[in-house]
């Protein structure tokens, strides 16, 4: 699975779980990072981003005899773990002190990561949760001299990369044994 597959896979999946959600409802969800730059959003939003690849194991290869083409697909199957970090921006309203922070907001969609309907819909797509890490809290100063909550988690994700090559078959063999 590429990782446009799994960026789709994140926003078909927990986009429609987070609109279920009331608190959630107004939340957007978007890829952080992306190769347009369209502004900042002016309402609250999850963004997510990979941040590394790891290859565990060595690749399974085989040879598939492709009757089509009349050659041999070699595939080459290999497990990753990725990781996805999420991040939120929720305008603060300081006179407001009912409202949610970033980190709240977090800490929701990080538990509909771990619910069974999500873990098994991943499951079906051929990527598995290895682990929902902690939401961290950690504060920067803003571009206003304000103190603002950046608030992280990651999710590590186990999937299969495939890679196939194609390799013409055997037409003649001619042996020859010759003396040294």
């Amino acid at each position: 699975m590429n990782d446009k597959q799994i960026f789709t896979l994140f926003r078909s999946l927990l986009l429609p779980a987070m609109q279920a959600d009331t608190n959630l409802a107004e939340v957007e969800l978007a890829r952080n990072f992306q190769a347009r730059q369209q502004g900042a959003s002016s309402g609250p939003i999850v963004y997510y981003f990979k941040v590394s690849d790891r290859r565990y194991g060595h690749p399974k290869r085989r040879d598939v005899w492709n009757s089509t083409t009349g050659r041999f697909d070699s595939v080459d199957d290999q497990q990753y773990q990725s990781t996805i970090q999420f991040s939120a921006w929720i305008p603060q309203d300081p006179a407001n002190v009912s409202g949610l922070t970033e980190s709240d907001i977090l800490n929701m969609v990080s538990g509909i990561m771990q619910s069974d309907a999500m873990l098994s819909a991943f499951r079906a797509a051929g990527v598995g949760i290895l682990r929902i890490a902690d939401v961290r809290n950690p504060y920067i100063v803003a571009e206003r001299d304000r103190f603002e909550a950046v608030p992280t988690f990651d999710i590590d994700l186990t999937h299969t990369r495939t890679r196939a090559t194609t390799t013409p078959a055997v037409v003649a063999y001619e042996a020859n044994i010759s003396r040294v």
